[in-house]
């Protein structure tokens, strides 16, 4: 529910308060919906389909008519007097639709309106003082306000819940379960305006205001205290923009089943004390099997219930993806101090505010593997929420309280599933042979949710029963060897693989070396100036790539982000389809992906070799080379023909130079860790290219890793890493002046703190202060390593 935050506070503060919790209900409404709203948003319209209703009907609208008007008079009197003349239209326009939908759905009609009917009536003693000349007492703002934003909240519950439902069961304890969501949003909401009377009593009382005669409803007590994180559009003063949201980019999930596991969920996290603010739960099981949309699920009934007010979905596959994740979190977030590009500090900041903070949160880390991983982003406190979904059980025994596993279905559910994504009525209604054949499909299936899902956008595709589908599917038993796990889902796949045209086919192929997450279409659109492979010239014409897309979305192979113009794709989607392809094909798929890459990772300039100005899109890429990179490695173990192409190296070139500088800046910050982590990324991407060690570039990651070994106190680590600097350099030292001159000095740093190595330390300071005055014949700052700092190459920088 969206309430206001019952606080001392300033007019314009409880305007802004209005106006936020306005917008967050219209955020909440499709675009339909939100049309519809601004055309009919006066007391007019609202009045003016009540009637209608009440000739069409011969009925009274169940005493509606009466309650609009006091609703009228308590928006015009009281709720102004709280918010001056702040704009109001947009919560007419709620209230109207809501009116509306209840009309036109039958079923919803009498309880709908009859509970409408009940807050209206709520708000006719806050009129009653503007019409008998009394006056409102003082700080009575905000529970004024209150009051009007948890009726705007109840109407847009109820639209949403309306909106969602696909059949009303009209008897049975299954029709009062269907409207127990209504239900609740309607005490919550009485609840509120109850509460708002009560403290305008007190305040009455308390400035000895005339008392109220006669109030409608019973007197309540307000707490104590309300914690202002159960409250959209609190007033209390708060860093964040709030509310905030960052979810998946995906279609509007339709939710099914798995309402057990829901519970649990909602019972564990229902133990918050205020000693033990922080909860947490790790929900794991087999890939697939919708771990991830049970999560997204939680989210939503969280964030609709309006009992979070920042909301983060963390892709936790690798070190970038979760690294970027926090940092996109922390920029929608609004924090100070947050700098695009600074992923370090807005992680940090971050973590700062969700450990403070006293708003309510949910963080959301999605496809966790790595515990320690994990753990460097874990909130150490907090009055939040913390899920994992992961395929590692090892997490309830190290970061998260509990966990929960989530298995596959059983076949009859899975049956359902299956006719529930096919849109079809189970019901006696529904013929015994497709039935049937969806109950022996689900069995085959094992109850995989991802598989059955699959196998729905292929029967809708070809416009197919499920009795004609196992029809052709059961031609293809002698191929099942395995009907558990990555096998049986590589053989359902198959059928939906082999319906894919050779463009569609080139493009999957490809997208199964990238990482699976934020895929972005911009790497399909290369100026012509880059020559493409000759089967993927399909992507220099929109029409025919969208062609080619069109089949992976029908399938359910991939899905799009439309927004963000950004493809992602599961992972057993990229498993089974490299299973499914020929050898040939997968060296065919993984060269496209480095020639993609190569053509869109920025390059070093010839003058500056470094990537400064291009960042943003190094980022947007790197995930993607890293992965593909990997992915290398994978493909050399099956296929020792594999070769490294040209473009392949120069993309993991330039993915070095990125990380390489990244490093130098997180060291110049004292943030040894990350520093480290990017000189071995830079080091490790750069002979994976198919670099040599003795290289430049692989000699000043050499260097680098000695400086921060020393910087750290890491006397033998440093002189190791030094000594291998110095071998690159040596063979280079007539060409390498500066760099080489600089090894030695640095080398002979560190072996002066190593006890018995003063002799060899002087003695490669002597030719390091030798070979710099070959270079500065005047220089005076030979025993400073910014003498030698300011003479090497950028690379070496």
């Amino acid at each position: 529910m969206i309430y206001a935050n019952i606080c001392t506070s300033p007019k314009s503060s409880l305007r802004s308060n209005w106006c936020s919790a306005v917008d967050l209900s219209s955020e909440c409404l499709d675009r339909g919906d939100k049309r519809q709203v601004s055309r009919h948003n006066s007391w007019e319209d609202l009045e003016k389909i009540v009637a209608q209703f009440r000739r069409d009907t011969n009925r009274t609208m169940l005493g509606l008519t009466f309650p609009v008007k006091q609703l009228r008079c308590f928006y015009d009197g009281p709720l102004r007097h709280s918010l001056g003349d702040q704009d109001s239209t947009m919560s007419k326009g709620i209230i109207w639709l809501t009116v509306k939908l209840a009309i036109e759905e039958e079923e919803a009609t009498t309880r709908v309106l009859e509970r409408l009917r009940d807050l209206c009536q709520l708000t006719e003693t806050f009129s009653e003082y503007i019409e008998e000349d009394r006056q409102l007492p003082p700080a009575s703002e905000e529970p004024l306000a209150a009051a009007g934003i948890a009726i705007v909240s109840f109407c847009t519950e109820t639209i949403m819940f309306l909106r969602n439902i696909v059949e009303f069961v009209s008897t049975g304890s299954s029709a009062e379960s269907q409207w127990s969501p209504l239900n609740d949003a309607f005490a919550k909401s009485q609840k509120t305006i109850k509460e708002s009377l009560s403290r305008v009593e007190r305040l009455a009382r308390k400035h000895s205001i005339t008392q109220w005669s006669d109030t409608s409803g019973p007197t309540l007590s307000l707490p104590t205290h309300t914690p202002a994180a159960t409250q959209y559009g609190g007033l209390t003063e708060d860093v964040a923009k709030l509310p905030c949201i960052c979810l998946p980019p995906v279609q509007k999930p339709r939710f099914f089943d798995r309402e057990d596991t829901s519970l649990a969920i909602e019972t564990h996290y229902l133990r918050i004390t205020e000693e033990e603010p922080l909860q947490s739960l790790a929900l794991h099981g087999l890939g697939g099997v919708g771990k991830s949309t049970v999560a997204l699920k939680y989210a939503d009934s969280k964030w609709r219930k309006r009992e979070v007010e920042a909301l983060f979905w963390i892709h936790s596959e690798t070190t970038t993806s979760i690294r970027q994740s926090f940092s996109r979190a922390a920029v929608k977030l609004k924090l100070p101090g947050i700098q695009a590009g600074d992923d370090e500090e807005n992680k940090s900041l971050l973590l700062e505010w969700l450990e403070t903070t006293e708003r309510r949160w949910l963080l959301i880390f999605d496809n966790a593997e790595d515990v320690d991983l994990i753990r460097s982003y874990w909130p150490a406190a907090g009055r939040g929420q913390v899920l994992i979904t992961t395929r590692n059980p090892n997490f309830a025994f190290d970061l998260a309280e509990v966990s929960i596993e989530l298995y596959p279905w059983d076949t009859q559910t899975g049956s359902e599933f299956l006719l529930h994504l096919l849109s079809s009525n189970v019901s006696e209604q529904l013929q015994a042979g497709e039935a049937a054949s969806a109950y022996q499909l689900s069995e085959k299936l094992s109850g995989h949710a991802l598989a059955i899902s699959l196998m729905a956008g292929l029967i809708h595709r070809r416009a197919w029963s499920v009795e004609e589908f196992m029809a052709v599917y059961n031609a293809h038993a002698n191929e099942v060897k395995d009907m558990f796990g990555t096998k049986s889902i590589d053989t359902l796949w198959s059928l939906a693989f082999g319906s894919l045209d050779a463009n569609s086919s080139a493009l999957l192929g490809i997208l199964c070396f990238l990482e699976p997450d934020s895929i972005p279409q911009g790497l399909f659109e290369l100026p012509e100036i880059i020559q493409l492979p000759e089967h993927l010239t399909f992507c220099r014409s929109r029409l025919n790539f969208s062609e080619a897309v069109e089949p992976l979305l029908t399938l359910a192979l991939v899905k799009r982000d439309r927004s963000q113009r950004t493809f992602s794709i599961h992972r057993l989607v990229q498993s089974s389809f490299k299973n499914f392809m020929t050898p040939q094909q997968r060296r065919q798929s993984f060269t496209a992906a480095g020639t993609l890459l190569a053509g869109v990772f920025p390059q070093p300039h010839p003058q500056a070799a470094t990537l400064w100005l291009q960042w943003g899109t190094c980022a947007t890429y790197l995930q993607h080379v890293l992965h593909l990179k990997n992915c290398f490695l994978e493909e050399l173990t099956l296929d020792n023909s594999l070769i490294a192409t040209l473009e392949y190296c120069v993309v993991n070139n330039s993915c070095a130079s990125n990380n390489l500088t990244l490093g130098r800046l997180a060291h110049l910050r004292d943030d040894y860790e990350t520093a480290e982590a990017y000189y071995m990324a830079a080091q490790n991407a750069w002979l994976k290219g198919d670099q040599l060690r003795s290289s430049a570039f692989n000699g000043s990651c050499m260097y680098r890793l000695g400086c921060l070994a020393l910087d750290e106190g890491k006397v033998e680590a440093s002189i190791k890493h030094l000594r291998d600097a110095l071998v690159v350099t040596s063979k280079r030292k007539d060409i390498l002046v500066p760099e080489h001159a600089r090894v030695l000095f640095k080398l002979s740093e560190a072996l002066e703190q190593e006890k018995g190595e003063e002799r060899q330390a002087q003695s490669l300071r002597e030719e390091a202060e030798r070979m710099l005055r070959q270079r500065v014949p005047d220089t005076k700052d030979a025993g400073r390593i910014e003498t030698y700092d300011n003479l090497v190459g950028v690379m070496w920088r």
